[in-house]
């Protein structure tokens, strides 16, 4: 059986630098060209006011990522903006939502 060399080892700090500069570049191409935005926020079973950075009035979003079963809807007595929107999660947890 032939043998796969070894990878080189990469220092966490180097690995984290280069994971933050993806990170930054996915959020820049989704922004940009796609008009969406990934929101990282912590909710709660009262009204928040999240900062979705799209410039304009969001259409919607979808939960992107949890650590626990959580479901998120919009406080509708609370006028979406601009620069916010009102959300209440069914417990406090903090989630990555795709703004669009």
């Amino acid at each position: 059986m032939k043998r796969v060399p070894a990878l080189p080892q990469v220092s966490d700090v180097v690995l984290q630098r280069a994971l933050g500069l993806i990170g930054s570049a996915v959020n820049f191409v989704l922004s940009e060209f796609l008009q969406v935005a990934l929101v990282t926020v912590t909710l709660d079973t009262s009204t928040v006011a999240v900062r979705h950075g799209l410039g304009r009035v969001p259409r919607g979003f979808l939960l992107a990522r949890s650590s626990a079963d959580v479901r998120v809807w919009e406080d509708t007595t609370v006028a979406a903006t601009v620069t916010e929107i009102s959300l209440v999660a069914s417990s406090a947890e903090s989630v990555t939502l795709l703004m669009f």
